[in-house]
């Protein structure tokens, strides 16, 4: 009964035997009027006026020391290749990533592992995060940066609190950092976003490609810190819409995007 309402066999009428069924003209109009009372369409740009605006900042940084000497060396060594003819293409994706890596303080080791380089990028960082109220996701492209910015949280975390115990004094607004990144299994997913929902986590370091995607409790950060980030577009554009959700309205009053952003 459902084939033959909504669909016509072709063969039929030209006295062939073999069946050829083809959708009715009018059967897209029929099934959307037919689900019209059970359904709801809702766009972003129809409830655009409810959320808060987005607030885009950029800050810029230097190259220093030991990071200079050697984004300078490897940009050197690419326009040489590059000028020789002797660069293929998955060699020049590979020579933009490690320079990009270098702009975030990181150079790649052979056997797999990381050097860290002076940045200027960890630094400002604390201090976004002492004029910052309320909750922060800060995205990462790569590991190591997460793994560092976690180590500065967690020994300053410490510092604090040693220093409020021998002062005896209060106001201290812990950190608390937690970490979500590709390979955690759901149960340490669910317990690092579970957290950072609560009152006293300020801070989740987080990959774009493992969180920037399914994940509304972000919504309880009003501010996004981009302190590396991957040449993929979509892992801006969706980790940004993680904070950016129905009900964000309700939680702030802008949604504070700051790119970490070094110069060539």
């Amino acid at each position: 009964a459902f084939r033959n309402m909504y669909f016509t066999n072709v063969n039929m009428a030209k006295g062939l035997d073999w069946p050829d069924w083809r959708i009715k003209p009018d059967t897209k109009d029929r099934l959307l009027k037919f689900m019209e009372p059970f359904t709801s369409w809702e766009t972003k740009e129809k409830n655009l006026a409810y959320l808060p605006p987005k607030i885009v900042s950029t800050r810029y940084y230097q190259m220093i020391g030991d990071q200079a000497r050697t984004y300078k060396e490897i940009k050197a060594e690419f326009a040489t290749e590059f000028d020789s003819n002797t660069l293929v293409t998955p060699g020049v994706l590979s020579r933009l990533n490690r320079l990009q890596m270098i702009c975030n303080g990181i150079f790649p080791l052979p056997d797999g592992a990381y050097q860290h380089l002076p940045c200027e990028k960890y630094d400002d960082v604390m201090e976004l995060l002492g004029e910052i109220a309320g909750k922060v996701v800060i995205w990462c492209a790569w590991r190591a940066n997460i793994d560092r910015l976690l180590q500065m949280f967690t020994e300053y975390d410490a510092s604090q609190r040693g220093s409020q115990q021998r002062s005896g004094a209060g106001g201290y607004n812990p950190l608390n950092a937690v970490v979500v990144v590709g390979g955690m299994s759901d149960s340490e997913r669910n317990d690092a976003i579970e957290k950072f929902a609560g009152p006293d986590c300020r801070v989740m370091l987080a990959s774009q490609g493992a969180a920037g995607t399914g994940l509304d409790e972000l919504k309880v950060a009003g501010t996004a810190i981009y302190f590396s980030q991957s040449f993929n577009f979509a892992h801006r554009a969706q980790s940004i819409d993680r904070l950016h959700r129905k009900v964000s309205e309700l939680l702030h009053k802008s949604i504070n995007i700051i790119d970490l952003v070094t110069e060539d």
